[in-house]
């Protein structure tokens, strides 16, 4: 279809973005999908000087959402989950170029990534989906919200008013269902629906192996997802294209 207003898929990092960016681009033409290489280092907006619609996917927040007056499409994944697969990730990236940058993470032992206060590990482990969708993950969107008095309650209601406004809202364990309702969204009664997620990591740490100490790490650095993820399941099954 040809864009008539612009699109953001607000990309959370291990959240299955790889394969829900290749199907969105599929209902578009590809000369509406902006360079996503222009969008790593998170531009604001305006900076950008779009002139007309545009499809735009990356590790954008929705700030940039709100600024683009555009229709979003957010996928989430059990908080948990997420970040084992990041460390995952991060740790054994395989051919891919790792998520957070090879100087940050090496030598660090599983407790050491999990409490580290170096930002760039920070911004993508603590409660990172809720920044994200509250506004945006990166270090500097979390200092403007300290500055301004923020509370994180106030986050979290930040995040659950926004995927209220979010045109399609999904999470991994139930992606079917998210692909269903973007095809419903382009009017694609036809679109053929990816059959698995991509760029799944390898060498991946399960919660059941770890012991008591390390799980009460993971849990404390998404102790303000949960909330957040229930609201996107309930949306998404309230939402529920019929088929």
């Amino acid at each position: 279809m040809s864009l008539t207003k612009n699109l953001v898929f607000v990309h959370i990092p291990k959240a299955g973005g790889t394969s829900v960016r290749n199907f969105i681009m599929s209902q578009v033409q590809p000369e509406d999908v902006f360079l996503q290489s222009d969008l790593h280092h998170f531009p604001r907006f305006e900076s950008l000087k779009v002139t007309r619609p545009m499809l735009f996917m990356s590790h954008l927040g929705f700030d940039f959402v709100r600024a683009a007056k555009a229709d979003a499409f957010i996928l989430m994944r059990h908080p948990i989950e997420r970040v084992l697969s990041l460390y995952s990730y991060a740790m054994f990236p395989g051919e891919n170029v790792p998520i957070i940058g090879k100087k940050w993470i090496e030598g660090l032992t599983f407790e050491e990534f999990f409490s580290t206060d170096i930002p760039a590990i920070r911004m993508n482990v603590e409660n990172a989906q809720t920044w994200q969708i509250a506004s945006g993950y990166s270090s500097w969107h979390r200092e403007a919200r300290a500055k301004a008095g923020i509370s994180m309650n106030e986050i979290i209601t930040e995040a659950k008013n926004n995927l209220e406004m979010t045109e399609v809202v999904g999470t991994l364990e139930e992606v079917e269902l998210f692909y269903r309702s973007v095809a419903h969204y382009f009017n694609n009664t036809d679109a053929k629906l990816p059959d698995r997620a991509a760029n799944v990591s390898e060498k991946r740490i399960r919660w059941a192996e770890l012991s008591r100490e390390k799980k009460a790490l993971v849990e404390a650095c998404v102790v303000d997802e949960w909330n957040v993820y229930d609201h996107a399941k309930a949306i998404a099954k309230n939402r529920a294209p019929i088929i």
